[in-house]
């Protein structure tokens, strides 16, 4: 049984945004595994840990874009990235202290909320990204490449 959240549609055409989404998917689906196969919790702590650290990773380059191309919507898409980002901490944390298991349903949401997330916020973000890049040329995409690199090292 898998997630199998992904779909063609919501790929945005950015490489390196497209590959992130599909990390952070194949997280969520090693993560579901861990909580169907009732494995241990310091498994389930450790990939929640990396999930948390590859999103965390994710919106920084999102956040990046969105800077440098004065997206008007950035704020709101920020406020998703916290969010989301809270709620696996807290996950974490909850597990952490023993106050509860990580269930099934609880991945469902986190795997339901970056699909939506990706296909509606994401894809509207990128759309106006991709507009500004044809209307800004050559200048842009070097100040792209150049803050996308950085983050990467």
């Amino acid at each position: 049984m898998a997630l199998a959240y992904w779909r063609d549609e919501c790929k945005i055409n950015h490489p390196q945004i497209d590959y992130e989404h599909h990390h952070l998917l194949n997280l969520l689906e090693r993560l579901y595994r861990l909580v169907l196969l009732g494995q241990p919790d310091n498994a389930i702590q450790n990939t929640l840990d990396t999930l948390f650290n590859a999103l965390l990773e994710h919106c920084e380059t999102e956040e990046a874009l969105m800077e440098i191309f004065a997206y008007p919507d950035g704020n709101s898409h920020i406020e998703e990235h916290e969010e989301i980002l809270a709620q696996i901490f807290n996950y974490r944390l909850t597990l952490e202290q023993g106050l509860r298991p990580l269930t099934i349903d609880d991945v469902h949401d986190l795997a339901t909320w970056l699909t939506n997330h990706v296909c509606t916020t994401d894809l509207k973000m990128m759309q106006y990204v991709q507009h500004q890049q044809k209307n800004d040329g050559q200048a842009m995409t070097q100040e792209i490449n150049h803050r996308l690199f950085s983050l990467v090292i």
